[in-house]
């Protein structure tokens, strides 16, 4: 790591593995997720990885992940990333925004026909519009 360390993937990887698990050291975690971001505002996995955070930690505020997956979800328009940015806001208690990013998941171009990123989404929007709590609950990871 040392030898690499302005590289910015290994810097991801080792933010992640303490973040995940391996190694739970969150505070180091968020310490290189902001670096990065500092260098690289615009770091997909940087962006989301620091929202994660909150799922596994609570050492990111629920406004902050929401905040940071919404900047991610905007850039790329992927809807993986939309996805689970739909689920921080769900995390949040935002209904109406989760139910928009369900919906922009399903409008999506590549979410082509009935995968199952597709299919979850119905299922949670339709668990939505009846006021419940959905059932299904996953968040997705970006590439790095």
């Amino acid at each position: 790591m040392e030898q690499h360390a302005k590289a910015l993937r290994p810097r991801l990887l080792l933010a992640s593995l303490l973040s995940g698990g391996i190694g739970e050291d969150y505070p180091e975690a968020r310490r290189i997720y902001e670096e990065v971001l500092r260098e690289h505002p615009e770091s997909i996995p940087a962006l989301c990885g620091l929202a994660m955070l909150r799922s596994r930690s609570q050492i990111v505020s629920a406004s902050e992940a929401a905040e940071l997956m919404s900047k991610a979800a905007d850039i790329p328009d992927d809807p993986e990333i939309i996805w689970t940015y739909a689920h921080v806001l769900l995390d949040t208690g935002d209904w109406e925004g989760t139910k928009v990013g369900f919906e922009r998941v399903l409008a999506h171009p590549r979410s082509g026909p009935p995968t199952t990123l597709r299919r979850r989404a119905k299922e949670i929007l339709k668990d939505i519009r009846c006021g419940r709590h959905p059932k299904y609950g996953g968040y997705s990871w970006p590439e790095m």
